[in-house]
């Protein structure tokens, strides 16, 4: 299963319905807080988390899931409309992969990166 997190309800439902209509199993949450109790009982193959979260950043989030029991070697992709320097060397800084939300080839990059195979 792989879990999108953006705080943006419209963008969790736009990723959702591509990356279902691929044959991928995907779950998506406003909050990453809301992640947690998942996962204890589901396994997670991949993490698509956007930069900006409100109250956190992507990052953070990401080593608070660590912390409730995301591996490390979990495949996670940061993205943001966001690509200054401070953002790209934040996700540089904690070993995640950053990718413009702006990238015309996001889709792609995404299945690639998280290894995704295309139907």
């Amino acid at each position: 299963m792989y879990l999108v997190i953006d705080d943006d309800p419209l963008i969790c439902q736009i990723f959702e319905d591509i990356l279902s209509s691929e044959g991928v199993e995907t779950k998506a949450f406003s909050n990453a807080s809301e992640v947690a109790p998942l996962l204890q009982k589901e396994s997670i193959d991949g993490v698509i988390i956007d930069y900006h979260l409100g109250e956190f950043n992507g990052v953070e989030a990401i080593e608070g899931l660590r912390q409730q029991g995301l591996s490390h070697e979990v495949p996670t992709l940061i993205l943001s409309s966001d690509t200054s320097e401070e953002v790209q060397r934040d996700c540089q800084d904690h070993n995640l992969e950053f990718i413009s939300k702006y990238d015309p080839d996001l889709f792609s990059q995404i299945y690639d990166k998280l290894d995704i195979p295309l139907r």
